[in-house]
């Protein structure tokens, strides 16, 4: 078990993770000890064959919250192209971003999960983007501009050869047209320029939208992790 320092004091709770392992019973101690321990939340991580049973649940107040899936793509292999002009975002403030990273988060754990509260939710999203801003956990954001609005976005971070998507949205009245496949689309040609190698992104196996874009652009799985939330 491991707490989490930065979790716990977002969220005012007293927050741990468990990996969980296919032997359950060390589970259930580990659980029982958690909640002696006075935990508020604990998320528990399980590989993709691991799907808790409904006892543990039940007796633990636990919920699976999301399952998700992990893509990785070489960027030699992506499927992109720019179909509509995309830019880089290098404002001071993110502000403009938060409508756009609140979409990027519906299918989220933190959205679904409705007992961390909807203002949770929307606080560390716009959390997310304030530090993606101000290059603290993303080194580009790519914005697409409707009518002078921003209506796409999509944020990287680079670690060695290794580039991640952070938040990707596209407005609602966009979806279709072309804007995500650029924001990729730029995001490869960042990571060429770069000699970056490879770009993972995550989603949940229930946007099954999000899936099928991601598998047209090239992506493929690279892991899927059950993760539940036990609250005490």
């Amino acid at each position: 078990m491991i707490h989490l320092t930065w979790d716990s004091a977002f969220f005012h709770k007293k927050i741990a993770r468990i990996d969980a392992s296919k032997d359950l019973e060390i589970l259930s101690s580990q659980l029982e000890q958690a909640f002696l321990e006075q935990y508020d939340l604990i998320y528990v991580f399980a590989e993709k064959e691991t799907l808790l049973p409904q006892d543990i649940l039940e007796q633990f107040n636990g919920k699976l919250v999301d399952r998700k899936i992990t893509y990785t793509a070489s960027i030699d292999l992506l499927k992109t192209k720019t179909l509509v002009e995309t830019k880089e975002f290098n404002e001071i403030e993110g502000h403009l971003l938060y409508e756009l990273a609140y979409l990027s988060g519906n299918h989220s754990r933190f959205k679904l999960d409705t007992s961390l509260g909807i203002e949770n939710f929307k606080r560390l999203y716009r959390e997310w983007i304030d530090k993606s801003v101000s290059h603290q956990i993303a080194q580009k954001i790519y914005i697409y501009e409707n009518n002078g609005q921003i209506g796409g976005m999509v944020t990287l971070s680079i670690k060695d050869t290794q580039a991640n998507i952070g938040l990707i949205a596209v407005d609602e009245t966009l979806q279709g047209q072309g804007v995500g496949i650029s924001l990729i689309h730029a995001c490869a040609e960042y990571c060429k320029k770069n000699n970056i190698q490879t770009l993972d992104v995550p989603t949940q196996l229930d946007n099954r939208q999000a899936c099928k874009f991601y598998e047209k652009c090239g992506f493929v799985e690279k892991q899927i992790q059950n993760i539940y939330h036990f609250w005490a």
